[in-house]
Order: structure tokens, then C-alpha cells, then sequence
């Protein structure tokens, strides 16, 4: 039968996030023309991928800070904060599981190790809270002390300060919120006056005060602050504190609609300032305002709750896949990045609990993209002097490294993309001709391989060869008959359509 061509629309593309979810193309629905909308081009896996307005990208990672010398084991750093010394200046602090601190020098080229640091071993980070009140930040270690960052002489320190009219054994954690520092129990709540933020006595002068949280099904296990207010996390449920503007009673307390209660502050993307934040709960991934909190991409719940984990197999080009036990889970964690980008890291639960991939959820353009990268955690870069940039998330290592995404990764693209399953017709094989790939640049790496299956599950790896390449175009040709076939592509590229040459040959 004569060769026939089909185009990949990338902007129109469906990522189930498992492979085994995938879906056949049907090319031949209608010759030259993208399938029913039923039936839209899948993305069986990906990985260093990026969703555009256009397409799909591949990204890499620019290295901007090294290694914290000499760090191992519990040495390691765990968690990253962004911190406001007695200056008013902005940091990044890291600290370990032994209760190392280091923060970031003001060039955000290294790491200074913090003097009178937490001596507790091990630390535990979910025990670490932070608020920052008129531009400074107060870090509390659950029912032991509060510190606050002192940045003005030549060696930081992090040294003990003392609440007034507060009894530091029996608070768990302190939030801020419109000018007030509030230190919360399991069960009750104090906040400080606006004038000294570490005045906790209660006064009608000064306006601080507290009491009993009405509404709370159970202890409250940590808290968080939005626009409005804040956000008690309770073992079953939300509640929400929203500011009133009165010196007498500065927060009105109410349960939260349809809220189901907290884990920790790593399953919360607590550091954003919008009025609602994303929280995986009890009941899955939730976005959570003072009035309700709703379900969100229940399809991202259902991976990061199965025990199903995949990756791919740069050397073999396979997809290789592993079932966790059932009493364990995919360790996670959630961040919210310039006021557009959900990340949730995931990786197999071990001893040191490192992240290896992160699902990128771009809540402007409703797209997901998928990042491969090992870390602890990753917060929100800003380069001294900066303005916005496309270059802004960044991760922690175990080491200390700090590198950020790259979306303009022009030749060092470390992209993974697996389209298909190809399929003709319904009754007949496919011969793959060709693959014509667009947009990628001159000296740039880039590998083509089909994967043909005969049964839509097991495959076997042809690589294409390349048979022309001009600036910002390739072309791969194959000579594989299959039932369905995959495309994988490895390295650089920016992809908006990508062109199939096929004929139909035999019956199944």
C-alpha cells in the first residue's frame, strides 16, 4: 500500500502519567488529519519535559550553587527555607538531621555554616516552623525554643529568644499572619501584640490574646498562613482563621467545608501567599481556601497514592517499573513555584527518603510535565537583582547543590519523550517509514528510537537512522512492521508537531 502521513499535534496531546494507561492512536481514522478527540496522540512517558502553549520541551539544569563541603549521613541537608535575618534581608537556610544550619551568602555562590545552631540529634524538620513578622523571620523548634536569624555581624548566629506571657513547652508551632506572630498548642491558640511580636501576655493595650479553637476534630497538628489569614490543620479537618481588623478579636474561627484534616507540612505548598493552597490530604490533593476546600487533578491522586513507580532506562531504553510494598507508599511532597507551577516530588521510600522525579502541573495553561532530577526539596530561586525569570525552580541535593530548571536548554536538553502506541487501523500492521522531527536545533543531541509490539505491551527497541538533518529539522528513517509502535526521543528538542511516514500492511 502506498506511504501515508501522519501529524503529531503536540499542543493536543494526553499524559496518563503510567504507561500501562495509555491509549492507542489510531492514525487511519481519517488520512492526514489528528484522530477523534476521543482519541487524542498519548504520551505513554516522559521525563525532563516541559508543556508550552505550543507543544513540548526538553529542559536540563544549570548548577548554581556547590556542594556544602564535607556533608554525609545525618550531615546531609533535608529542607530549605527562605529566612529574613535581624536585617530584614532575605536568605536560604538550609539545615540537616543533625541540626546543622547554613544559609546562603548574599552572591548566592556558597553556603556559610550558622553559628549556636539547634543541637538536637536527631532533628526532626517536620518539628521546624518559621514566621516572618515586620520583615523578620522567628523559627520555633516544637515545644523546646524560638530563634531568630542574626545577620548583621560578620558570622550568623541563630541564637534563643524569649516569649513574654508564654509557655514554651506547650506550643507546637508558630504561623504569622497581618502583623501578628501566633504560637498554637494542640488544642489552643495565642497570638502576640502588633507592636512587640514576642509579647504573647494578654492586654487589651497591646492586643495580644488567645484562646480555645471551636470546630477543631482533633489535635492540631501544624498551621499555615494565606491572604486572608490562617489555616489550623487538624488531624480531621480545617480550620480557618480569617483576619477582622479587631485589636479584641483579630481572627474569627470557622470549620472549612469538605476539609479533611493535614499530614505535615511537606504534603502543603504552605510558602505561597495566595488565598489557596495545595494540600494532599486524607482525601487526596485539595485546594484549600478559608470558605472550602475542593478536590483537584484527581489523576495526579491516584498516581502518587498507588504503589506503582516507573522510570526509564536511558541504556537499556526501556520503561522499567516498580510495585512497592503495600504497606509503604511514594514518599511526596508538595510546592507551589511563581504563582504558577505545582510541583509534586515523589520517589521509592528508603533510608535517606530522596526525591527522584516531580510531576510540574503549569496551573496557567492546565499542562503536566514531568522532571527527573534527585533532591530534597525545592523552593523558589531568585538571583540577586533578578526579575522574573523562566529560571526560577530551584532544587536541593543531599550534598548541599542547589540547580534550576533550565527551560532554554538550547544543547545540554535532557528530555525523555515516549509517544504512541502508533497503530494503522484496527486490523492491520503498521510499517513505519520515517519520522520527521521539527525544531530542533543545529549541533543539538537528539536520538530516535521506535519500540514495535505485536500485542501493545511487550516491545522491542529499533533505532532510527538519521537520513537528513538541516537547521531545526531531522529526518529518521525506519524500516519496522508492527501492530503499534512507540516513538522515544532523547535529548534535545522543542516540539510542536512531528510528522509519521507509515503504510498499512497485513492483517493481524
Amino acid at each position: 500500500m502506498a506511504q501515508q502521513k501522519y501529524i503529531f499535534d503536540m499542543q493536543d496531546t494526553v499524559f496518563p502519567l503510567l504507561s500501562t494507561q495509555q491509549t492507542r492512536t489510531i492514525m487511519g481514522a481519517t488520512v492526514g488529519r489528528a484522530p477523534a478527540a476521543t482519541a487524542k496522540p498519548g504520551v505513554a512517558y516522559m521525563h525532563n519535559v516541559m508543556p508550552t502553549q505550543y507543544g513540548m520541551d526538553s529542559v536540563g539544569y544549570i548548577d548554581k550553587v556547590p556542594n556544602i563541603g564535607g556533608v554525609a549521613g545525618n550531615a546531609s541537608p533535608s529542607d530549605i527555607r527562605v529566612v529574613f535575618g535581624d536585617t530584614g534581608d532575605r536568605y536560604y537556610v538550609a539545615f540537616t538531621a543533625r541540626g546543622d544550619f547554613y544559609r546562603m551568602n548574599d552572591t548566592h555562590t556558597g553556603w556559610q555554616q550558622i553559628t549556636g545552631n539547634l543541637t538536637f540529634n536527631p532533628f526532626e524538620k517536620d518539628s521546624l516552623t518559621t514566621a516572618v513578622v515586620n520583615g523578620i523571620s522567628y523559627l520555633f523548634y516544637r515545644k523546646t525554643h524560638m530563634y531568630k536569624l542574626i545577620t548583621s555581624t560578620s558570622t550568623s548566629t541563630l541564637p534563643n529568644v524569649t516569649p513574654i506571657g508564654l509557655s514554651v513547652s506547650d506550643v507546637i508551632g508558630i504561623v504569622a499572619s497581618s502583623g501578628y506572630l501566633i504560637a498554637y498548642t494542640e488544642d489552643a491558640i495565642a497570638w502576640s501584640s502588633t507592636i512587640n511580636p514576642l509579647d504573647f501576655a494578654p492586654s487589651q493595650i497591646t492586643g495580644a490574646g488567645g484562646g480555645k479553637v471551636a470546630g477543631a476534630d482533633g489535635p492540631i497538628l501544624f498551621a499555615t498562613s494565606n491572604s486572608v489569614g490562617i489555616l489550623l490543620f487538624t488531624a480531621n479537618n480545617v480550620i480557618a482563621g480569617t483576619y477582622t481588623g479587631n485589636a479584641v478579636y483579630p481572627f474569627k474561627f470557622r470549620e472549612v467545608a469538605n476539609s479533611k484534616g493535614g499530614v505535615n507540612l511537606d504534603t502543603v505548598a504552605w510558602e505561597a501567599n495566595s488565598e489557596s493552597q495545595y494540600v494532599y490530604s486524607k482525601s487526596g490533593l485539595m485546594a484549600i481556601n478559608s470558605q472550602k476546600a475542593q478536590l483537584v487533578l484527581p489523576e495526579i491522586t491516584d498516581f502518587i497514592s498507588g504503589r506503582v513507580f516507573e522510570d526509564f532506562n536511558t541504556t537499556s531504553k526501556l520503561l522499567e517499573t516498580t510495585v512497592i510494598a503495600l504497606d509503604a507508599q511514594l514518599i511526596k511532597k508538595i510546592k507551589y513555584i511563581d504563582s504558577r507551577y505545582l510541583i509534586v516530588s515523589y520517589g521509592l521510600p528508603s533510608t535517606d527518603n530522596v526525591f527522584t522525579h516531580a510531576l510540574v502541573v503549569d496551573t496557567s495553561m492546565n499542562k503536566v510535565g514531568k522532571l527527573r532530577i534527585a533532591h530534597k526539596d525545592i523552593f523558589e530561586y531568585i538571583g540577586v537583582g533578578d526579575q522574573r525569570e523562566t529560571q526560577n525552580i530551584g532544587f536541593l541535593d543531599t550534598l548541599g547543590k542547589v540547580s534550576i530548571v533550565d527551560f532554554e536548554a538550547f544543547f545540554t536538553g535532557e528530555g525523555v519523550l515516549v509517544m504512541g502506541k502508533l497503530q494503522a487501523t484496527l486490523t492491520r500492521l503498521i510499517g513505519l517509514m520515517g519520522v520527521q522531527v521539527e525544531n530542533v536545533r543545529t549541533g543539538a543531541a537528539l536520538d530516535l528510537f521506535s519500540s514495535a509490539s505485536f500485542d501493545g505491551k511487550n516491545f522491542v527497541n529499533n533505532a532510527g537512522y538519521l537520513a537528513m538533518s538541516a537547521n531545526n529539522v531531522r529526518d529518521f528513517s525506519f524500516r519496522s512492521s508492527a501492530l503499534t509502535h512507540n516513538i522515544t526521543l532523547i535529548g534535545d528538542f522543542s516540539l510542536v508537531t512531528m510528522e509519521i511516514s507509515y503504510r498499512v500492511e497485513g492483517r493481524r
